[in-house]
C-alpha cells in the first residue's frame, strides 16, 4: 500500500497508509497552527511521488443558530 505523509515548514508531522479502498487517515503528532501550509506526500515503490498542499483555515469556535418558526422575520 502506498504511504501518506503531512509537513508543516518542512518537518513531518504525520503519516498513514492507503487502505485498500484508495482513503487514508493521519493522525497528527500535534495540532496545527491556524494560516500553516500542510504539504502531503503520497509514495509507493516504483512511481513517482505525488505532492498537494492545503492551507489550515481558521474556524468559528462556536456557531449556534436560535429557534426559527414560520412568523419569524429574522435568524439569530
Amino acid at each position: 500500500n502506498a504511504t501518506v505523509k503531512a509537513y508543516v515548514s518542512g518537518k513531518e508531522v504525520g503519516r498513514a497508509k492507503v487502505a485498500s479502498n484508495g482513503t487514508y487517515k493521519i493522525k497528527l503528532k500535534s495540532k496545527i497552527a491556524n494560516g500553516k501550509q500542510v504539504v502531503l506526500k503520497m509514495s509507493y515503490s516504483g512511481y513517482a511521488t505525488k505532492e498537494i498542499s492545503t492551507k489550515v483555515l481558521n474556524t468559528f469556535s462556536t456557531f449556534t443558530v436560535n429557534k426559527v418558526s414560520y412568523k419569524d422575520l429574522y435568524i439569530t
